[in-house]
């Protein structure tokens, strides 16, 4: 059984829909955690991070836990999000999971989504994540916003959207004091920057 546990995993990883479903009627359990170098994850989790929504879709079928947590506490929305595979991360908010669930760590999908550099994939991961409600100011690791991570890496479509549905994250500073604008600044996103003064919640700026 843990045999045909392992090709049920490979299977999902690999996209091979045919041998999942195999690997089902055979009894395979879609919630069977495999080890990893970073911690346990389940064939959910590896079809999300590959992007074959084909396989996920048919987890979710047969059962597949949408929360089930993986590597630091990550569940498959956040490997959808932080991968930018779309069409795996509608599924699963199509299936009811939840849209700010947090990793051990504190990160959310949105988080994922928009700590990275910028992709096609990402940024439409932050659109609909935002259209079903996750929240630009919840507090990730040290205190980073999802807001916070979109301006350290210049993710400009993604924190206007951001700043629309939430403009009060823009005043929310990490765990060392460091504001989105400051964040933008140090790394030379000047457009990412404009974005945030453009907003209008933050204080005047003063210079000695």
């Amino acid at each position: 059984m843990a045999e045909l546990a392992m090709q049920l995993f490979e299977a999902a990883e690999e996209g091979n829909l045919e041998a999942l479903l195999a690997c089902v009627a055979a009894g395979a359990d879609p919630n069977q955690l495999h080890a990893t170098t970073g911690g346990a994850v389940a064939p959910l989790h590896a079809a999300c991070w590959a992007g074959h929504a084909h396989c996920a879709a048919a987890l979710l079928i047969v059962g597949a836990d949408l929360e089930v947590p993986g590597v630091f506490g990550l569940r498959p929305l956040h490997y959808a999000a932080g991968e930018g595979h779309l069409a795996c991360l509608q599924q699963l908010l199509a299936s009811g999971a939840e849209v700010d669930a947090r990793s051990r760590r504190g990160a959310t999908p949105l988080y994922e989504a928009a700590m990275d550099e910028p992709s096609e994939g990402r940024d439409g991961c932050v659109a609909a994540l935002l259209a079903a409600g996750a929240s630009p100011s919840v507090l990730g690791p040290d205190g980073w916003t999802p807001i916070a991570a979109a301006a350290q890496h210049g993710r400009l479509e993604p924190l206007q959207q951001m700043l629309a549905a939430d403009p009060a994250a823009a005043l929310l500073k990490t765990d060392a004091g460091q504001l989105p604008l400051g964040l933008a600044l140090e790394q030379g996103h000047l457009l990412s920057a404009r974005a945030l003064l453009a907003d209008g919640v933050l204080p005047p700026l003063h210079i000695a």
